[in-house]
């Protein structure tokens, strides 16, 4: 029996300990590609992304690159959320092999580059796919999901109606369809997904319906309906996830216990670097409209809402609440770590003088922010409490997102927002200055001026032209991606009290967390 059959058996038993003891043994006295591959399903088999994404690293190295195995090591460094750079690269050279990958490949690859915010790359994957596989219902939803992100309503409007021709059924179509502008979905679409509802299987996941139906009757000035259904899709999507608590109020203490007797001067300087313009704040507060007109100055990139900051300071907090701040940050590779957060980055966005990383759960990272990064610029959006919940309460985040799951219960967004505000309240004690508070009441209602007073505060110079965002051709793959094709306005200021009568409850509890905000 072959060295290969022995393994293959080995695995074929799940015994996974014999199966790497073999495979290892065997690569020390001769690298095959087939033992390589061999390897890096061990690794996976034992949930070691990284060292699987290795093992195939290795095979590309050392035998040349193949786009299979390119993907399948980009996907397992993906999910390691390791190695970034490598994955990305991995996948932009993929690209030139499209015509030779398998569909399955051609779909990781594309949600690969979407997760990326990669969309040009993506939606020449996408565009590919559904030219040779015509009846590929995912992948013409992702390519509907990128002419939206580009601004491209009609076209997205178009590859919904041929999936739903295909598939009447799908439902979360009908969602992406009623948030389109021009009130694209219709009195005929509602019928239709009325008529669905009442004749819908047990145990379906209903929520995009109600969802749909709650935009299309808000349309309407419908609110007693609209309301309806938005408590009714909150509701299946709490069914969908389970738990939803959040743990912000573990993050809070845990800031508190580790930077509350540091000097609010302390600075560890691992990186000297003015790149970055962190725009923090809860979900829906503008920040990606902030980001926005900041990437207006031509010295300026808008990264996207990426979580790579948290990885690449991964080996330092993953040490949080195990020793002090101090041996914490001594005993971890600070510049390596910014250094890395930068590069991956840069290779994603673009090199340029600063970009703005609008992630806005940064805000849990302001104390490592202002330690590694003390020339980096920090930005907190704030907006009335009140508009901030509703519009939580409104909008379904892709459940990928676990931090955000707590947006579809009421109750669960003002304990989350009550922890905040005392997170924020903390940072702003102990870096007095160090953070720029804007409103975006404010800025919605006098942009020229709120525009200039920000780019001042960035060090940067201020022209009129830059707040054209609607003129912007980048994409946007926020919950802001139909809202900022428009030029800035103020209509979706006291939103909530539309609703107000169905929110007395949630109004007063709120106003007692924001005593000195505007209700």
């Amino acid at each position: 029996m072959t060295i290969i059959s022995q393994i293959e058996q080995a695995l074929n038993k799940n015994d996974l300990q014999v199966a790497y003891d073999l495979c290892s043994n065997a690569l020390r006295k001769n690298s095959q590609p087939a033992l390589l591959k061999i390897m890096s399903e061990i690794f996976l088999r034992s949930g070691e992304y990284f060292a699987a994404g290795n093992a195939l690293l290795k095979y590309i190295d050392d035998f040349g690159f193949e786009p299979d195995v390119a993907i399948d090591c980009a996907s397992a460094f993906q999910i390691s959320s390791q190695n970034q750079i490598t994955a990305i690269r991995l996948c932009r050279r993929s690209l030139a092999y499209k015509e030779n990958l398998s569909q399955s490949n051609l779909n990781k690859l594309a949600t690969m580059l979407m997760q990326h915010d990669l969309l040009d790359e993506a939606f020449e994957v996408l565009s590919f796919i559904c030219e040779v596989y015509p009846l590929n219902i995912d992948s013409m939803h992702s390519l509907a999901t990128c002419h939206k992100f580009f601004g491209d309503f009609k076209n997205c409007e178009h590859w919904i109606r041929k999936i739903l021709e295909h598939n009447p059924s799908h439902y979360q179509s009908y969602s992406n369809l009623a948030s389109l502008p021009e009130r694209r979905f219709t009195e005929e679409d509602k019928i239709t997904v009325l008529k669905m509802l009442s004749n819908i299987p047990k145990g379906s996941d209903t929520q995009p319906l109600h969802n749909a139906l709650y935009q299309y009757y808000e349309n309407q000035n419908k609110y007693l309906e609209a309301f309806h259904h938005l408590q009714k899709a909150n509701f299946e999507e709490k069914l969908q996830l389970g738990e939803i608590r959040t743990d912000l109020k573990g993050s809070y203490k845990n800031a508190i216990r580790l930077f509350d007797i540091l000097p609010p001067n302390q600075s560890f300087q691992s990186s000297t670097t003015r790149s970055p313009i962190f725009v923090v704040g809860l979900p829906r507060t503008g920040t990606t409209l902030t980001a926005r007109l900041l990437s207006g100055h031509p010295d300026v990139i808008d990264a996207g809402e990426r979580p790579f900051l948290t990885q690449c300071l991964a080996p330092m907090l993953k040490k949080t609440g195990a020793m002090p701040l101090s041996l914490q940050l001594s005993s971890s590779p600070l510049k390596s770590m910014i250094d890395g957060y930068v590069d991956i980055v840069r290779e994603l966005a673009g090199s340029s003088k600063h970009f703005v990383d609008q992630k806005p759960t940064n805000y849990a990272l302001i104390g490592f922010i202002k330690l590694l990064m003390p020339n980096a610029t920090v930005i907190e959006v704030v907006r009335d409490p009140m508009d901030t919940c509703f519009s939580n309460y409104r909008q379904f985040f892709n459940r990928a997102v676990s931090g955000l799951h707590y947006t579809c219960d009421l109750n669960e967004i003002i304990t989350h927002f009550k922890n905040y505000k005392n997170l924020m309240d903390f940072w702003h004690d102990k870096f007095p200055g160090g953070i720029y508070k804007l409103n975006y009441e404010d800025l919605v209602k006098n942009t020229i001026k709120e525009t200039e007073l920000l780019y001042k505060y960035c060090g940067l110079d201020f022209k009129t032209k830059y707040v054209k965002i609607e003129n912007l051709k980048s994409s946007v793959s926020t919950a802001s991606a139909t809202q900022l094709r428009e030029p800035v306005h103020s209509k979706y200021i006291n939103r909530w009290k539309k609703y107000n009568s169905f929110l007395a409850d949630t109004h007063k509890r709120v106003s007692e967390i924001f005593r000195e905000e505007t209700l």
